[in-house]
This record gives C-alpha cells, sequence and structure tokens, in this order.
C-alpha cells in the first residue's frame, strides 16, 4: 500500500509541477520549448523508473523498443506536410511526445504491477480502467484542454486496453505503447493545436 501511495504521489507531482509552472516557464523558449518538455517527461521517466526499479526492470526493453518506434514515427510525422501544415505551434511536438508517453506508459506499468500485487486475484482490467478514469480526473479543471471529457470517458476504455495488453501479451508494453502514442498523434491533428489536449 506504501509503494502505491508513493506512486499516486509521484505522478500528480510530475503532472501538477508541469501544468502549474513547467508549461508556462518555457514559453520564452518559442520552438524550443517541445525540447524542454521532452527533457522533463525523460527526467520524470527516469525518477520514476529508478524508483520503482523492481518492478519495472522485467519491462525495460519493451518499453524502449516502444520508444524508438514511437521517436521514428514522430520523425516521420514531423516531415510530413500534410500531417503537420495546420498545426498553430511547433511541428516537432509530437517528436517529443515520445518522452512524454515514455514516462506514461511506464507509470502506468508499474501501477498495474502495484495493484495487481495488492489485490491478488481480485485485480481486473476494469479495476484499471476506473483507476485509470481516477488520476486523470483532474483534466477536468484544465481550462485550456478542448477534449478534456471525451478523454475523461476514453479513459475507462484506455486503462483497460492498456492492462489487458501490458499483462497478457508478451509484447503488450509496445503494442500500448504505439497505441497510446497514435491515439496523441490523431487528437493533436484533429485539434491543429498541439497544446489543447
Amino acid at each position: 500500500m506504501k509503494d502505491l501511495i508513493i506512486w499516486i504521489i509521484l505522478w500528480f507531482l510530475v503532472w501538477g509541477i508541469f501544468n502549474v509552472k513547467i508549461r508556462w516557464s518555457i514559453e520564452k523558449y518559442k520552438s524550443k520549448k517541445f525540447v524542454w518538455w521532452g527533457l522533463y517527461f525523460a527526467i520524470s521517466f527516469i525518477i520514476t523508473y529508478f524508483w520503482f526499479n523492481i518492478l519495472a526492470k522485467t519491462y525495460i526493453n519493451q518499453l524502449i523498443m516502444g520508444f524508438i518506434i514511437t521517436n521514428s514515427l514522430g520523425m516521420l510525422l514531423s516531415f510530413d506536410r500534410k500531417y503537420y501544415e495546420s498545426f498553430r505551434k511547433d511541428r516537432f511536438f509530437i517528436l517529443f511526445m515520445s518522452f512524454n508517453i515514455l514516462y506514461q506508459q511506464t507509470a502506468i506499468l508499474i501501477v498495474m504491477l502495484l495493484l495487481k500485487n495488492l489485490i491478488g486475484n481480485a485485480y481486473s482490467n476494469l479495476i484499471f480502467g476506473l483507476f485509470f478514469i481516477g488520476i486523470h480526473f483532474p483534466l477536468a479543471f484544465l481550462p485550456w484542454s478542448k477534449l478534456k471529457y471525451w478523454i475523461l470517458g476514453g479513459c475507462f476504455f484506455g486503462g483497460w486496453l492498456f492492462s489487458y495488453l501490458n499483462l497478457n501479451f508478451y509484447y503488450g508494453v509496445v503494442f500500448s505503447f504505439l497505441i497510446h502514442y497514435l491515439f496523441y498523434a490523431w487528437q493533436i491533428h484533429y485539434l491543429k493545436d498541439e497544446e489543447k489536449i
């Protein structure tokens, strides 16, 4: 239970610091701000991974594989004029989003394993779907997030799917990593503004 509480505190600290401080303090860097965005989530990944190393180390190869594949996709999308031409700001945002997904997928995997260890056979993908809604609930209070209610509704399905893939398939972590990234890529393209997600 102690590890789960630490995880929850760490999750809300990472997102709280990002949304209250980091997101706005890097605005001055203009087109380079997404490099700092990526660096922030890379540091968040390192802290989370090493804090929960015993749980996460079995999956590190899959996490790195997912990161490499999504980085490659990000490079392709960053140079695809049809994809980025209508963005309001920086086309390279989608490239640095892979660092965000690396942090999120690592944190998600760790909390699944913590919950599974804590509640044993009572753990189910549905329980994680509900938990996933809970940890995304602060989105409802972010005024710039256009699709917040749609995302909250989708969190249940996303949580269920990530849990199912991660815990039932050998390369499940890679698949969930790709699904998570492609969801962001579609969402950013749909909104035409990479900061409104």
